[in-house]
């Protein structure tokens, strides 16, 4: 077998999955991650589908039950917390055959983190500078430094991708703005809010928390508003506190709990879409290159999903890149544009614009589960088995 010698760039869903399937069909991965650790900011996650099948083969679906929230429900609320419409998340998942988890983005992190510590060496506060391809391999020279050949190189390094930026150059191209804003952070739960969700809702901007465990409380906002690009940590506060500044219910006393060092999340809703997601030695893999955003609700089952294909493409290859890379693509890209654009349809339903769309969304959550209508929500959380082994 060729090309052993692998760097990945970010050690989040994608490139921790990516990591162990790669060490366990023989090859050599090598993980650098920008940050001094993993990342714990962020907000709950829905995961169904093609990664939950992945989180099987790789045997650790019963330290995720364990990580599970196993909510009962959404209940939308007006300024005074009165529910006016409740989605049973009981019923949901039975929809899909309850092969499905919520839990925290760091929770599926730290468990797959565990997975390859003391197999696969992490670089942590490590990024690339700059890529040079020949034949033989893909040069980088690291931040601190020190230049290191290897045979091929992934980014898996998010939507913002590092690696994108510097192999593909046409950044405008590939990012795709659907309008929208979300930002997350955690306080103590000092609310009498139980394990349900709770989201409020006013035209262009909604609101949710939900409790989580050692008595802290998570908020999850999402808003229209026009493309300000990345926004710096120190400022994210004061961009949500800004754009919320005037909203009912509880939201001031959400803020009033943050203190001011609390790291706040704070991104756009950008998918990324490209031609093409290889470059000789380079590849990316999931949001680096097939970013759907938050509102398909898939995005972390994807980065699972694309990185089991690859490496089992690479495998299948016997390590040549150019038919694994290829082949990857072709099982994988068709089912990514397809879920892009479900999500961009979707935007306007998400967080409507108006009162009346507001009114629309809420007698449809009461009428979900009705035979009729159950169809076409279940439609809304259907994953192609898009790794099925292929020979």
């Amino acid at each position: 077998m060729k090309n052993k010698k692998i760097l990945i760039s970010g050690a989040g869903i994608a490139g921790l999955t990516l990591a162990y399937w790669l060490e366990k069909f023989g090859f050599e991965p090598t993980l650098i991650e920008i940050g001094d650790h993993l990342r714990n900011e962020g907000y709950m996650i829905d995961f169904f589908g093609s990664g939950y099948d992945v989180a099987e083969k790789m045997g650790i679906l019963p330290t995720l039950q364990e990580r599970d929230y196993f909510v009962e429900g959404l209940s939308f609320v007006n300024k005074k917390g009165e529910t006016v419409a409740k989605m049973n998340i009981r019923k949901l998942r039975k929809l899909l055959m309850d092969r499905a988890f919520a839990f925290m983005r760091g929770d599926l992190e730290d468990t797959l983190y565990k997975k390859i510590e003391g197999k696969v060496p992490i670089l942590f506060q490590t990024t690339i500078t700059t890529i040079t391809q020949n034949s033989n391999g893909v040069e980088v020279t690291f931040n601190n430094g020190r230049t290191e050949k290897f045979d091929l190189l992934v980014g898996a390094d998010g939507a913002r991708s590092n690696v994108r930026q510097i192999v593909f150059h046409n950044e405008k191209a590939f990012n795709h703005y659907l309008g929208y804003y979300t930002g997350a952070f955690i306080i103590e739960n000092s609310f009498s809010y139980n394990a349900n969700f709770y989201s409020y809702v006013e035209p262009g901007l909604q609101a949710s928390i939900y409790a989580i465990r050692n008595n802290k409380l998570a908020t999850f906002f999402v808003y229209k508003s026009e493309d300000k690009g990345w926004i710096n940590p120190k400022l994210r506060k004061k961009s949500l506190m800004d754009t919320y500044k005037n909203v009912g219910w509880i939201i001031p006393e959400l803020f009033d709990a943050l203190p001011e060092d609390a790291p706040v999340f704070l991104d756009s809703l950008t998918q990324i879409k490209m031609k093409t997601w290889s470059k000789d030695r380079v590849t990316l893999i999931g949001d680096a290159c097939d970013c759907v955003t938050l509102i398909a609700g898939q995005g972390s089952s994807l980065a699972m999903a694309g990185a089991y294909v690859l490496a089992t493409e690479l495998k299948k290859f016997g390590g040549d890149h150019t038919q694994a890379f290829a082949q990857y693509e072709k099982r994988l890209k068709p089912e990514v544009e397809k879920i892009q654009k479900m999500a961009e349809g979707l935007t306007g339903s998400f967080v409507p614009n108006t009162k009346l769309g507001i009114w629309f969304r809420n007698q449809f959550v009461k009428m979900m589960f009705w035979p009729g209508i159950r169809s076409f929500v279940l439609k809304q959380f259907h994953v192609s088995n898009i790794f099925s082994e292929k020979k």
